[in-house]
């Protein structure tokens, strides 16, 4: 129950954060249209960008709340995403096109990546 409260309590005050970007835009957009000066203008963008900062940091409390207590995929694509970005960092492999151009697609092996795959090869030899 205490879980629902939350989640409840998050959906409600992202509803009203969103309905207050909402408003907030249509302000910006009411000021561009009769040429209000410039420091009323970016006054009103900047309100624009903070609500829209803490409407997606509410998003982003909502949506690690529901993966907490569901399957946990955005958990495991996240982990996916930063494996990835660890390897290609390392140059463990690299996409052929960012050295060579040419065809997208391919990939190569850096110095870590051919250690490993010769390794592989001479334990399957085995």
């Amino acid at each position: 129950s205490m879980a629902e409260t939350t989640e409840q309590t998050l959906r409600e005050s992202l509803a009203s954060k969103l309905s207050a970007v909402e408003i907030q835009a249509n302000t910006v957009r009411s000021l561009k249209a009769s040429s209000a000066p410039k420091p009323d203008i970016d006054a009103a963008v900047q309100a624009l960008n903070a609500l829209k900062l803490e409407k997606s940091s509410i998003e982003k409390s909502l949506q690690s709340l529901l993966s907490g207590s569901g399957s946990g995929s955005d958990s495991r694509e996240a982990f996916r995403q930063s494996v990835v970005n660890t390897l290609e960092r390392r140059l463990f492999y690299i996409p052929s096109f960012k050295i060579y151009r040419g065809v997208a697609g391919l990939y190569d092996y850096g110095p870590p990546g051919c250690a490993v795959k010769s390794n592989v090869l001479s334990f399957w030899r085995q």
